[in-house]
């Protein structure tokens, strides 16, 4: 520590006011930058403040219109619901008409099977009538061939009384 204590008293003299102006410049840098802060954070600051109020205006303008979106938002959500329930009705409806309609469809079909059954049954009754009438015309041609002799005898008769 001597050594150092006689290193110091033997420095030039120039040194020393040499060590404290830079001392004082870098405490006037460090002063200016403090006042380049201090302007620059109250700038800031009046930014911020716009801003603040720029937003609060901003937010009372759109608070209106968020509520408005919210509430189209919700009704939307009910016709969505409502939408829902009223196409899960139609299917439901969908799906009775077409059970119906099969239903239907297979009582008309069992309908039309009694119906050709009947209708093969009257058919066969017809064509027996028609072939026993048939066959009795037939017979009364013949019977009546038969008794055409008979029957002008007959008429003969009648005239010759007529004529008496």
């Amino acid at each position: 520590m001597i050594a150092f204590a006689q290193a110091a008293a033997e420095a030039p003299t120039w040194v020393g006011p040499l060590v404290a102006i830079s001392l004082l410049l870098i405490a006037l840098v460090y002063i200016l930058i403090g006042i380049v802060v201090v302007i620059a954070a109250r700038g800031t600051s009046k930014r911020v403040a716009a801003m603040q109020e720029t937003l609060s205006d901003l937010r009372q303008d759109l608070d209106p219109a968020l509520r408005s979106i919210k509430s189209v938002a919700e009704d939307g959500g009910a016709v969505a619901k409502t939408l829902r329930r009223e196409s899960d009705e139609l299917v439901d409806a969908s799906r009775q008409i077409r059970r119906k309609l099969v239903t239907g469809s297979e009582r008309i079909q069992e309908r039309l099977e009694d119906m050709d059954a009947l209708y093969e049954v009257v058919y066969d009754e017809v064509e027996e009538s028609a072939l026993g009438l048939a066959a009795g015309l037939r017979t009364a041609r013949h019977g009546k061939a038969l008794l055409a002799p008979v029957s002008r005898l007959i008429r003969r008769r009648r005239r010759r009384r007529k004529r008496r």
